[in-house]
This record gives structure tokens, sequence and C-alpha cells, in this order.
């Protein structure tokens, strides 16, 4: 049994095929798995649907290759697959995806599906999304920025997977930067009085984390790491790891 991944151009793996003596099981991008097989015709035929588990699928192939040996099989009669709503395929995309995403960012999709797409857009079927139903539905948000660009960002990574699942032709959504957030109020540095007031009212052992803070673009677990360090009796520096291949660490 052989295995192979078709790739983008990013190089990111899109779906996984796996080859077997009959036919070929692959899995799409949503999750759901696609059956081909070879029939007595010499036509390449598709199951007429999908299916959720990859044993569902090889109990299809098995059903398909009985028929062929019995000389009962039929050519399947090809049915127009019903186009899922939004909200169906949201909500096995996101459930497909479950075991990759940590549970924070889980919430987080669930809870941007239940509150600002399924709403307005869940009962629609993804092939009745078009560039304008986007654009209205983007108008009338009714959040802050920071979770518009979000709940849009989301919309149009599930929208690409129909379009890799050849659900749907085309992703709909086209808004340039609408999946970025601006900030709503500029953000004023402190002076240098201010900082020294702020040092001067922190702890004695706390201080250097506001020089950190302010003059070496730090993390916070860097800061509470040499805080933790420079208060240990006997140790008088710290040293910061470098953030980046070819940063210099500080001192």
């Amino acid at each position: 049994m052989a295995r192979s991944r078709h790739e983008t151009a990013t190089g990111r793996s899109t779906v996984a095929t796996t080859s077997r003596r009959f036919g070929s099981i692959r899995r799409l991008p949503s999750g759901r798995y696609q059956v081909r097989y070879i029939g007595p015709d010499r036509q390449s035929h598709k199951a007429p649907v999908t299916f959720s588990t990859k044993g569902d699928a090889e109990t299809f192939l098995a059903t398909v290759r009985a028929d062929i040996a019995r000389s009962t099989w039929q050519p399947p009669t090809r049915q127009p697959d019903r186009v899922p709503t939004l909200a169906e395929y949201a909500d096995e995309w996101l459930s497909s995806r479950s075991r990759e995403l940590k549970p924070r960012t889980t919430a987080l999709y669930r809870g941007l599906l239940d509150g600002h797409l399924h709403p307005t857009l869940g009962s629609k079927r993804l092939d009745e999304i078009s560039p304008a139903t986007v654009r209205a539905w983007h108008s009338r948000l009714d959040t802050g920025p920071t979770r518009r660009a979000h709940a849009y960002s989301l919309l149009r990574t599930i929208l690409n997977t129909a379009v890799a699942d050849d659900v749907i032709p085309a992703n709909p959504c086209r808004l340039r930067g609408a999946g970025q957030s601006r900030r709503v109020k500029d953000i004023r540095p402190a002076t240098l009085s201010e900082l020294d007031e702020l040092a001067e009212a922190m702890p004695e052992r706390l201080r250097l984390i506001v020089a950190l803070a302010a003059w070496c673009g730090c993390n916070s677990g860097s800061w509470w790491s040499c805080a933790a360090r420079t208060s240990t009796p006997g140790r008088a520096c710290c040293v910061l790891a470098a953030p980046s291949p070819g940063s210099t660490a500080s001192q």
C-alpha cells in the first residue's frame, strides 16, 4: 500500500491519498474521505458520497469489489451532490480539527461560529454565499475590530477548505484587509521621567523589569526569568537568550 501527499504551491499538504490494489481513498481537507475506483467498464468512478471515517470508505470499496466479482456491479448513477449549509460544513470542519487545535483555539472558533457566522450565514448553502453576501455580513458585524477580523478570517479559512474539497468553485471572501485588525487608538510610550517614577514605585527586586520592558523589547517570560535570577543572592548578572537567529543576547 503506497501513500502520497498532494501539495500546494506553498508546499503545504492539502490531501492525503492511500493507494491500494483496488481503488483509492483520499482524505479531503475537511477530514472526510473520498473513494475512487476503476470499474469493469475501465472507467474511473467516484463514490456518490464522501465518508466520515476511513473504515466506512474501505467498507464501500469492499462492497463494490464484491459486486464486481459476482458480476452484479452496475455503473453508479451520478446524483447531484447536495451542497451543505455553512453551519453543517463549518461544524464538521471544526470537529475534524479538534485534535489538532488547542482547547483555547477551539473555544475561540466555536464562539465565532455561534456568535457571528451561524446567526446570519449558517442556514445558507455554501454555493449561495457570494462576495456580496460576505460584504453585507461583514459590514453588519456588531463587535470590535479584533473579533470582526477573527470572524472574517475563520470564514475565509473554512471556505478555502470547501474550495479544496470541490464543494464550491471559488472563495467568496475577497475583502482586502478584512482579516486584519486595526489599532483603535494610538499608544503613547512613557517618557523617561515616567519610567523612572515607575521603577521607583516597584519593589527593588522588580525594578529591572521596567528597564527591560522599556529598552530591550523582551517578552514577559524573559522579564520574570531575569528578575528571578537577579533577585537570587550572589547573582549579579542576567543573560537573555536571543529571540531569533542572527540576534545578539542582551546582558
